[in-house]
């Protein structure tokens, strides 16, 4: 909306700019790179900025370096990505889907209670010092089959499980 030109309505909240530095400046213009806390709008921080100076300010370009644990040089545009000679292209470049979960404890699930979980049900799985509604990253057979929630010292339910089902 905002590169539309349309009006964009943001509530106020607490950010935090942990480093702002200047790369370059020419005439009137700048180059900012900034390290911030997630929920930070950054046309939001240039405009204050702008009223700050006391001469107002718009972003010409905007480009994530960072966020969370992934680095600029592993991005990929959607152009690049379609661009790719096929699926299994694709495929090996894509990282997996639970690096986005690796903060997570790590549970393993043996052939019964896997099949109590794929049907929505609490499954008897040893949890050690997971502490009740502790969410922890599931694997079956070295495959990553989803989110579990601690339901007790033995009890794991599924919170949120990938679908097993092939599309074509």
């Amino acid at each position: 909306m905002a590169r539309e030109g349309k009006q964009v309505e943001r509530a106020a909240r607490r950010v935090s700019v942990y480093d702002a530095r200047l790369l370059a400046f020419e005439g009137t213009a700048f180059e900012l790179e900034v390290s911030c806390s997630k929920g930070t709008y950054i046309r939001t921080l240039a405009e204050d900025i702008g009223q700050a100076l006391g001469c107002g300010a718009h972003i010409s370009q905007l480009r994530r370096l960072k966020t969370g644990p992934f680095l600029a040089d592993a991005m990929w545009t959607l152009e690049a990505l379609e661009a790719l000679a096929d699926q299994a292209a694709l495929e090996a470049e894509l990282m997996p889907v639970d690096v986005l979960v690796d903060h997570l404890p790590l549970l393993t699930v043996d052939d019964t209670a896997h099949s109590r979980l794929a049907h929505g049900q609490p499954a008897a799985l040893e949890t050690g010092a997971l502490a009740p509604d502790e969410v922890a990253r599931l694997y079956y057979a070295e495959t990553f089959i989803g989110l579990g929630v601690v339901k007790g010292a033995q009890e794991v339910a599924p919170k949120r499980l990938l679908s097993t089902v092939a599309i074509s």
